[in-house]
């Protein structure tokens, strides 16, 4: 039976108190029990309008069908039979004025969530792999980084950033019984991958989880990253991600 609610599944979006102190997306995206309870909004009209309302004519009833199945592959593969980009177009694409706005269901209510649905299935589909969001808390690197503000890239308060990523990552791999654990900090020609490897053995040993050394920059890794990134339709930016790292290319904090 088809989920009658009126109004949307709510997304998920950083609390003002912390996205003011960062530069990530606002909106964090549907988790898997949000967008399967989602999708079985969708009627599954017979003439399906909400396919003539989109510019590419994603077969949208089928790939939400598949998403209510749990079944985030083939959605995948239907979504991309027609377009390239769904985690840009999930994000960025006027659904509002366009397949949201013949869905049956917004004659009475809000229409069924096209949109975030087709950036969850681009989020959810690569590997199989499951994606854990861990807690985020930007005081915790402030507190870090004190005293080393000032610090040229690659410094000491990169160092201290390497520990406190890396640390997270090995409290969860312990607590969770993971057989290893890494990063991908060296895909970027801008890390040490001697430092972070180092920092890997030390946490290692802190916490009784192989660390898996890397430098995944090599054999034209960095390279790899920017072909996939663009493939698809992955967010780039030109610093590390830290407020102190920003402010020398002119990026506000905020």
């Amino acid at each position: 039976m088809p989920n009658m609610s009126l109004k949307k599944v709510p997304m998920p979006e950083q609390d003002p108190n912390v996205r003011n102190h960062n530069f990530q997306e606002v909106s964090l995206g549907y988790t898997k029990e949000m967008a399967m309870e989602e999708a079985t909004r969708c009627l599954n009209c017979k003439n399906k309008p909400c396919v003539g309302g989109c510019p590419v004519n994603i077969r949208i009833p089928e790939f939400i069908a598949k998403v209510a199945e749990g079944d985030f592959q083939a959605a995948y593969d239907i979504i991309s039979d027609t377009n390239a980009l769904p985690s840009v177009s999930g994000r960025v694409c006027p659904q509002e004025s366009q397949c949201e706005a013949r869905c049956v269901r917004a004659i009475k209510g809000e229409p069924v969530a096209i949109g975030r649905l087709e950036r969850f299935v681009a989020e959810a589909h690569p590997l199989g792999v499951k994606v854990v969001e861990d807690r985020y808390d930007p005081q915790e690197f402030y507190d870090a980084a004190r005293g080393l503000e000032n610090e040229p890239e690659r410094g000491a308060r990169c160092t201290a950033c390497y520990r406190l990523r890396m640390r997270r990552a090995a409290e969860y791999a312990a607590a969770n019984g993971f057989d290893w654990f890494t990063t991908t900090l060296s895909i970027s020609p801008h890390k040490d991958a001697a430092r972070i490897n180092q920092i890997g053995q030390e946490l290692a040993a802190a916490f009784g989880v192989p660390h898996l050394p890397s430098d995944f920059k090599k054999k034209n890794g960095y390279l790899r990253s920017l072909q996939l990134s663009d493939q698809y339709g992955l967010y780039r930016q030109d610093y590390c991600g830290c407020v102190f790292s920003a402010r020398p290319r002119g990026q506000e904090e905020g």
